[in-house]
Parts: structure tokens; sequence; C-alpha cells
């Protein structure tokens, strides 16, 4: 590359105030400068850079942005994969409604991937009827194994052609899978804690990885649903299976917890809605609420 010709090209992590950029396969090492904040960028954003003498990359504006996450954050995402484990840890399907309050919000197709079925225990057979839900309102559900080498192909199948994001609690096989899809990756996977039946997240920095021709993930460090901004008032909003109810409450600021005359509970009681999903949205709003309250103490 010469001087001041001007290319484009993708970011695929950000450190230090670099970027690395890769275009026709090569990966250069990149920076701002001028009217650009460093903090504008994002890893996942098509950027248009040149070359110095020194052969250090200078990018000099953004391409136009399809999408971008907050909490990661992370640019261009056309595909969620939420990764949960059949058990160690036991699958929470709470945890499961946390994530797709945060991802509903921004509009991107999701993947819900179960891993570890070879671990499954009575407790998880005893819940998994309820993920029938989920591919119900559109969300493919697949089960995964990296132990046995199941659901590899299928979960393969959908990244193609896809800039994806792995997201989902620590300990649940995230990065195993990228690791078992591309074998050459080597990426640090951390063990479960006995004690806690949790894992401590290995992933520390937000990075996209090429696992083929267009096909890119992202393995991207952990983050508490709290630190999304969720106002508990809005919280019934967000699930999509309750909004035809909502007309039929009584009080128009109904939390569908306490409330008379209350259109969810209603739909609930009449099979309309899930029970699970209710007790779920219950779990959520009062954790909501508690966090309001801490704020003041």
């Amino acid at each position: 590359m010469k001087d001041k010709e001007e290319y484009q090209g993708l970011v695929i992590k950000s450190y230090c105030g670099y970027f690395l950029v890769h275009c026709n396969e090569v990966i250069y090492r990149c920076r701002v400068r001028g009217t650009i904040d460093t903090k504008e960028v994002l890893v996942g954003d098509y950027v248009k850079f040149s070359m110095t003498e020194n052969d250090e990359g200078i990018i000099k504006g953004i391409v136009s942005r399809v999408s971008s996450l907050k909490k990661p954050p992370v640019a261009n995402i056309n595909q969620v994969i939420l990764v949960f484990s059949a058990d160690e840890p036991l699958l929470d399907l709470a945890e499961i409604d946390k994530f797709l309050l945060i991802i509903q919000q921004e509009q991107v197709p999701i993947v819900i991937c179960i891993n570890k079925i070879d671990l499954a225990s009575p407790q998880f057979e005893a819940i998994k009827g309820n993920l029938n839900f989920y591919d119900k309102m559109g969300i493919p559900v697949l089960y995964a194994s990296t132990a046995e080498k199941k659901g590899i192909e299928e979960l393969s199948s959908k990244l193609a052609g896809h800039i994806s994001i792995f997201m989902g609690p620590s300990g649940v096989g995230k990065t195993s899978l990228l690791n078992i899809i591309k074998n050459d990756l080597c990426l640090k996977v951390s063990k479960v804690s006995e004690k806690i039946k949790r894992g401590k997240h290995t992933t520390r920095f937000v990075e996209l990885i090429m696992i083929a021709p267009d096909t890119w993930v992202v393995d991207s460090p952990g983050f508490s649903f709290y630190s999304h901004k969720l106002d508990p008032a809005q919280l019934a909003l967000f699930y999509p299976d309750f909004q035809e109810y909502l007309e039929n409450c009584k009080f128009a600021d109904c939390f569908h917890v306490q409330e008379p005359r209350c259109g969810i509970k209603a739909a609930v009681a009449e099979g309309e809605i899930a029970q699970f999903r209710y007790a779920n949205y219950c779990k959520i709003l009062q954790s909501l609420v508690e966090l309001e309250r801490n704020k003041y103490r």
C-alpha cells in the first residue's frame, strides 16, 4: 500500500488506542487522526484508511454503520447467538429472558444455542419443553455438545455469511464452541467452579474472529444485565407475548403483579401467556425495583 491511497477495511480489534483493520486478507495496525475520536470507532466498523511511510494506518472515516450494540460496544452485528448450557451451570430460563430483553431493543436476529447437552440432568429435562416457546416466537433453538461434537454443523451453517456475536452467562462454553468450529483458534477456556457452578469470563477484549470467508464472530467479554438501563414500569413492553393483553388492564400504570383486573394476569390464568414467562417477568421486575430502591439508600 502506498501513502495517501485510501482503502476500506473492517475493524476486528481495538487496544490501547490502536485498531486492527482487516483489508484484502491483510491485517493493518491503525490509529485515528484529526476530527475522529478514538471512542467513535467500534469493532465491526468498516473504515476508510490510508498508510503512512512507517506502515501505520490512519483511519480517516467510518463507512455508514448498519447497527451497533452499546454493551459490548460493537458495530454491524447482524446476528446474536445466545449460548446457555443444559447443566454446569444449569439452564435458567430467566437468564434467557434477561438477554432477550437487551437484544430485542436492538432488533437483531437471535439464535439460542443450548450447549453441554451431554451433561443434561433430570432438572434440565423438566424445563426443556419450555424452550419450544422461543421457537414459536421465531427464535431458533439449537442443541450442541462440544464434548460429543453434536450440533456443531448446524450451528456453523447458522453462522455462514454473518457477523455474529456470541453472548451468554460465563461458563456455558461460548469459547469452547468457537474453538471446535474453527480448531486453530486455541482460545483460552476456563473451568466451571465446583462450588458455585459458574465459570469465569476468559474473554478480555471485544474481537472479531474470521471462521470462514465472509463469516465473522465476536467473542465478547461478559457484562451485567443490570448495566443496561431498564425502567421497571416499561418492562412489560419488551415482552412480545404480553402486548395484545396490555390494553385489558384497568390501570394504565399496571405492573401486572398485585393490581386488580390485570389483563396480563388474566391471560396467564387462561393459558394465553406461558406460566414460566410470567414467573420470569415477576422475578426480573422485582430485581429491577430493588435496584431502583438501593439507589436512594
